[in-house]
């Protein structure tokens, strides 16, 4: 099957369209499928077309829809969507925008979400995705082989017997960065060794600079920048505990990662996160309306080296579960399921 994969941004740019879209590229592939990625910022619609695809799968509903629509205009195939998140999860940032989504879901035979609590909300909200909603969790590679945790720390300054957490996300309103720098604080002066590392790419220039600025006042946080992918999952096995305090996610693909690495996470109490995180097996999760619980959980991990190593435990072995293989099995079921098929958005 020819698969034309569209997509936001593709490595080296490092967020999780882009990863997500390697991984399937990759899966894809090995299976004997013929698939080319375009990423919207760099590709023409022309190469799509001379492609001759017999599927069109694009990663977000909102971000490619117009490089779709001069694509749609031209070829006639069927259609896949992946709401990765921010698409269905952002209507106060994509503005008018947000209302495509409708038109979208109409013009798509097939629709994923990575979580069954996402598709009971987009199907309540959007009647034209029900009957096409798709659940698919995201895969993750499971190493075996980890880099040596002493040396990756003090590549990062940070001491053994510091207690690590650890941020890897993109730098944009969404991930609620400077509330991980508030609660933080709080966390430090109860436990001196407290560390906090951000490492990701700068998505959201006024966000970075708010960062920057709250963060040169956060004792024992440092922004390491955007590193390699491998990096960060030697990082993940180096650290205490994996932090995230997202707005909303779709299904973060790092703190699956982290869970891989066998890393007790604390997070946010959003639908993406509780589709990941067993409180009080695999990790924690706290209120973003209470700064005080994020502070308590904090404490919590850092004090309890046992509990810690409890979570890690079954947090890898939750990770296997969501594994690289049921990933593409799925999505070829999807495209065999609409291969060839009628089309509608045109």
């Amino acid at each position: 099957m020819r698969i034309a994969l569209v997509t936001p941004h593709t490595v080296p740019f490092s967020c999780g369209n882009s990863h997500l879209a390697e991984r399937l590229r990759q899966g894809l592939v090995s299976r004997g499928h013929e698939l080319l990625l375009f990423g919207i910022d760099a590709a023409t619609v022309d190469s799509a077309v001379d492609f001759r695809p017999d599927i069109v799968h694009s990663l977000h509903a909102i971000k490619p829809a117009r490089w779709l629509e001069e694509l749609f205009s031209r070829i006639s195939v069927p259609w896949v969507i992946t709401l990765t998140g921010t698409d269905y999860n952002s209507p106060q940032e994509y503005g008018a925008e947000y209302e495509m989504l409708a038109r979208q879901f109409n013009g798509a035979r097939a629709i994923v979400v990575f979580h069954e609590e996402a598709r009971s909300w987009v199907a309540e909200h959007f009647v034209e995705a029900a009957d096409k909603l798709v659940v698919i969790a995201q895969g993750i590679d499971i190493r075996d082989k980890k880099a040596d945790r002493s040396a990756v720390r003090r590549l990062y300054g940070v001491a053994d017997g510091d207690m690590l957490f650890l941020m890897a996300a993109g730098l944009r309103p969404v991930k609620n960065i400077c509330f991980a720098l508030d609660f933080f604080c709080a966390v430090r002066r109860r436990c001196p060794c407290a560390r906090l590392l951000l490492a990701g790419p700068v998505i959201d220039e006024a966000e970075a600079l708010r960062i920057s600025e709250k963060g040169r006042a956060v004792e024992g946080f440092t922004y390491i920048g955007e590193i390699a992918h491998q990096a960060v999952r030697d990082l993940m096995a180096a650290a205490d505990v994996f932090l995230n305090v997202s707005l909303h996610e779709g299904m973060a693909g790092a703190m699956l990662e982290a869970m891989a690495e066998g890393l007790p996470v604390l997070a946010s109490d959003t639908p993406g996160n509780r589709a990941l995180v067993q409180p009080g097996r695999t990790g924690l999760l706290a209120s973003l309306a209470s700064r005080d619980s994020f502070i308590e959980a904090a404490g919590l991990l850092a004090a309890d080296a046992g509990y810690r190593r409890a979570l890690s435990a079954a947090a890898r072995q939750s990770a296997a579960a969501f594994s690289e293989l049921q990933e593409i099995d799925k999505y070829e079921k999807v495209y065999r399921s609409i291969a060839f098929s009628p089309c509608e958005h045109r």
